[in-house]
């Protein structure tokens, strides 16, 4: 019997009162210690509550838990990179990607965040790397795109941002941000004109 668990999931999937879903969490760590996905969600509410020094524990027993589970162990090592990188443990933000990758290598996600690091750290081309492999396992994921056209306004590529965007935006009309890239690359060109992104009126 796992209502506690489940009646937790209906409240987060309907964005329902997060406090009460956490009380049906914690109900369930304490009849069930073994189930690693409540443990997981517990480390997510209070990760998604900035408040990495609670969320560390609940997501180190996931992990010890959910080791079978290729899916989710990715996203465990992934929460806790994002925990560490929160309390300032670089090197042990660094491994929990390494494991990420290694646990799900197609797990595009992984690449995406972890290239953000880099890319706020200025190493670009580790950035690019990460983002060149969403490219390649996820060739429709435009996050990719947009990742590696960032870098590109960050080292004054202009152009080679604008290419890569565009090809961003026709992989996902709807991404915003996208577009806001774009014109930043557009505008360092000094092309004012084309900063108005005319083919948003196609985006519903």
């Amino acid at each position: 019997n796992i209502y506690n668990y489940k009646r937790a999931m209906e409240i987060l999937d309907s964005e329902g009162d997060q406090n009460e879903a956490m009380n049906f969490l914690q109900k369930e760590v304490a009849e069930h210690p073994k189930n690693g996905y409540a443990y997981y969600w517990i480390g997510s509410l209070y990760e998604a509550n900035d408040i990495p020094i609670e969320a560390l524990e609940p997501t180190n027993k996931a992990i010890g838990l959910l080791k079978k589970d290729e899916e989710y162990i990715a996203f465990a090592y992934r929460r806790r990179a994002r925990i560490n990188q929160m309390l300032g443990n670089v090197r042990e933000a660094m491994n929990d990607w390494s494991l990420a990758v290694k646990a799900n290598p197609k797990d595009g996600s992984t690449y995406y965040e972890r290239g953000g690091y880099y890319y706020w750290q200025g190493m670009y081309a580790e950035a690019d790397a990460d983002f060149d492999k969403i490219c390649s396992i996820e060739p429709t994921n435009a996050l990719g795109y947009v990742g590696k056209g960032r870098n590109a306004i960050a080292q004054e590529n202009y152009k080679g941002a604008v290419e890569l965007l565009t090809y961003c935006l026709k992989l996902d009309p709807a991404y915003s941000q996208g577009y806001a890239f774009r014109a930043e690359a557009y505008m360092k060109q000094g092309m004012m004109n084309e900063c108005i992104d005319r083919d948003r009126k196609n985006v519903v």
